[in-house]
């Protein structure tokens, strides 16, 4: 049996999820119209072309970008009486950020291919919206597997998924599906991510008791449907502790093979 990795940390990042694979027409995507939003592409971007009066900032690093709607500050006012200046006012109130938000299109350019978009913000959470390429050349994703040593490959795996990306080439599959549940814990399967040498999974832990309980790498253990490579448990506080009514999320890493 190879040796389990258990890393603990205290930082969960709150988003949610889209994944688009092999994209060949307008991608057409809702995103949250007062968050930060984020697009992940397969390469690296390295241009967009959006209009600005639209009322949206881009801000591209690497292979993702940063999507952010402008707000417009909105502010009453009323005559001042017995001013003069019949044009006179005061400000009533204090002023609002509103954020409308109309559709707008935007095109990310890499070195191999030019990605069309068209964002439609709402009032939902912030996305996270990643392009799936499995053109991508199996090599390549081997030699990311490779090129640093077995703990490192594994950090890095971890990094990218509970980071909301995927792994250097992976295929990401979105489940969505509960696997357990009884009166104290219900654990769903999020997302497969496939490489050449690894395979993991992403599951959500919710808590739903009033007591807060520490995850038993047992129960994590037979969650994998392989001996797992590495079991990690993000907890989001720093105590490590599932606390009453929250969530934990759990990476767990397999051999790559069916």
């Amino acid at each position: 049996m190879r040796k389990l990795v258990l890393l603990l940390t205290g930082i969960i990042y709150s988003f949610a999820l889209v994944v688009i694979n092999n994209p060949n027409d307008t991608i057409r995507v809702y995103i949250s119209k007062d968050s930060v939003n984020r697009v992940v592409l397969p390469s690296k971007i390295l241009d967009v072309a959006y209009s600005k009066e639209k009322g949206a900032t881009i801000k591209v690093v690497g292979n993702q970008a940063f999507i952010k709607i402008v707000p417009i500050k909105e502010e009453k006012f009323e005559k001042l009486s017995g001013n003069a200046n019949p044009n006179a006012v005061k400000p009533v109130g204090e002023p609002k950020l509103i954020y409308k938000g109309k559709p707008f299109e935007a095109y990310f350019i890499t070195q191999s291919k030019t990605y069309s978009f068209v964002f439609i913000p709402r009032s939902i959470r912030p996305q996270t919206i990643i392009i799936n390429d499995f053109k991508q050349d199996t090599k390549k994703i081997l030699r990311w597997e490779t090129e640093d040593n077995y703990i490192d490959t594994l950090a890095k795996i971890n990094k990218s998924i509970l980071n909301g990306l995927s792994p250097f080439g992976y295929k990401v599959i979105s489940v969505n599906r509960v696997v357990y549940k009884d009166k104290i814990f219900t654990t769903k399967l999020k997302n497969i991510y496939k490489g050449v040498l690894y395979k993991a999974y992403l599951f959500d832990v919710y808590n739903n008791s009033n007591k807060p309980y520490r995850l038993n790498p047992k129960f994590l253990y037979n969650l994998s449907p392989k001996i797992p490579k590495a079991i990690t448990i993000f907890y989001n506080n720093k105590i490590n502790y599932l606390l009453p009514y929250s969530k934990a999320q759990v990476v767990i890493i397999t051999d790559g093979s069916k």
